[in-house]
């Protein structure tokens, strides 16, 4: 029977299930096991810091795993060390490390839809700080959609009416550390043409808005099937029909996809 290495975090868990008992405790190992069982798998569930790539005992091994949505993302950013390392070394990585890269990433999400020629139907640009932006600023045409680059259920999402929102906007959603930007103007100082750091460096995205819009579609794409679901705009969400709730969208044929619909997808 041919082997397959599932990777747990440190809390065991196995996936990004939410409603389960415990709470957020992911996926059943034993069920999951049983399911691949029965397809000729033996799943080997091993921890993410249980990797050691100096043994060299990976190279065409099959490997699963999820990525985590833990608070501001750290894990994740470990999980991403440990699968791309498993990647460069000839293990089997599912799914790819891309995708795990585009994961709560929107920016890479948006620069992979342009290399992959996904869809051409909607415009975005996406910048690295407020200096980025400032060079390409009188291109920007209004009302156009603010998203940052992290961040599920709408949260980082908002419509910006006009220049002075959008300075605003990148902004508010960076952290200031005080310290560090007074090192760096003393080093403008110290350093004749030195240039300093742009003190907004907080990757967001800029995309076209579609008017008159009642709410959006959700697809997933599990191998030749495709699932659709509609997601209705709420009262007091603005432009956002994400994160509204599973028990207010509608599914199946009650999602009524219009024709056309997957070449967005």
């Amino acid at each position: 029977m041919k082997s397959i290495i599932a990777l747990m975090d440190y809390k065991t868990k196995f996936g990004s299930k939410h409603f389960d008992t415990p709470y957020r405790s992911g996926m059943d190992k034993d069920k999951l096991s049983d399911y691949f069982n029965d397809m000729g798998f033996r799943l080997a569930y091993t921890y993410f810091n249980e990797i050691n790539l100096s043994e060299g005992t990976f190279k065409d091994k099959d490997v699963i795993y999820t990525s985590s949505e833990d608070i501001g993302y750290k894990y994740k950013s470990y999980i991403e060390d440990v699968i791309y390392a498993l990647e460069l070394s000839g293990a089997n990585v599912v799914p790819a490390y891309k995708h795990l890269r585009a994961n709560n990433n929107k920016v890479f999400m948006e620069l992979m839809r342009q290399f992959e020629d996904l869809t051409n139907n909607i415009n975005a640009q996406v910048y690295g700080s407020m200096k980025d932006l400032l060079m390409h600023l009188n291109k920007v045409t209004y009302p156009v959609v603010f998203k940052t680059s992290e961040g599920a259920s709408g949260t980082g999402v908002c419509l910006i009416k006009s220049e002075k929102e959008l300075i605003t906007k990148v902004k508010q959603i960076n952290q200031r550390n005080y310290r560090s930007d007074l090192r760096d103007y003393g080093r403008s100082l110290k350093h004749e043409g030195y240039i300093r750091e742009s003190l907004y460096r907080q990757k967001f995205i800029l995309q076209d808005f579609i008017p008159n819009l009642q709410n959006d579609w959700k697809i997933y794409i599990f191998g030749e099937k495709l699932y659709v679901f509609k997601r209705p705009l709420l009262k007091g969400r603005g432009i956002k029909a994400s994160g509204g709730g599973y028990d207010n969208y509608f599914y199946g044929l009650e999602a009524e996809a219009p024709d056309g619909l997957f070449d967005f997808a």
